[in-house]
C-alpha cells in the first residue's frame, strides 16, 4: 500500500511540474489582488484560499507536498542534486 501511495505521489509531482508554464498564470497573486480590487472571485482566490484551508487542518506539508508546483519541481530537483553529490563524495575519498 505504501509504495502505491509514492508510485501516485511521483505521478503528481512529475504532472504539476508539467503544467508549470500554465500554472504559473492560475498561481498568481497579482491577479487575485487585481481581482479583489474589481469585485471578481479569480481561480487565484480560490486556489489560495484551498491552500490555506488544506494547511489549516492537514499541516503544511501536506499541501506543500501534494499541491504546491514549485516544491514538487524543488523535491524532483533535490533527488538529483543528492545523488549527484553523493557521487562527488565517493569519489574524492
Amino acid at each position: 500500500m505504501k509504495k502505491h501511495k509514492i508510485r501516485l505521489r511521483i505521478y503528481i509531482l512529475v504532472a504539476l511540474v508539467l503544467t508549470l508554464p500554465i500554472l504559473i498564470n492560475v498561481y498568481s497573486p497579482i491577479l487575485m489582488v487585481w481581482g479583489i480590487r474589481n469585485g471578481i472571485i479569480t481561480a487565484s482566490f480560490l486556489i489560495f484560499a484551498a491552500w490555506f484551508m488544506l494547511s489549516l487542518f492537514m499541516g503544511r506539508s501536506v499541501s506543500c507536498a501534494y499541491t504546491c508546483p514549485y516544491g514538487a519541481l524543488q523535491e524532483i530537483l533535490g533527488i538529483h542534486v543528492s545523488k549527484r553529490s553523493l557521487n562527488l563524495k565517493k569519489q574524492i575519498k
